[in-house]
């Protein structure tokens, strides 16, 4: 039976590749989670949402 060994050894070494790229997955979730990094996107969300509620550190904006 070559051709069921075959086939356990293909599906053994994809369920190696498939852990593997799991093991990667998780680690990229859990440095974007706990990483303390800045964010990639170069806005500061918290602060954004502050600005569109109203608080600003200026008293008055006029548009020009």
């Amino acid at each position: 039976d070559a051709k069921s060994l075959q086939f356990m050894a293909k599906d053994a070494f994809w369920q190696l590749e498939e852990y593997r790229r799991n093991l990667e997955r998780a680690a990229i979730v859990y440095a974007n989670e706990f990483g303390h990094k800045p964010p990639e996107t170069g806005v500061c969300l918290p602060d954004v949402a502050l600005y569109a509620a109203g608080h600003r550190k200026c008293g008055q904006i006029t548009a020009r």
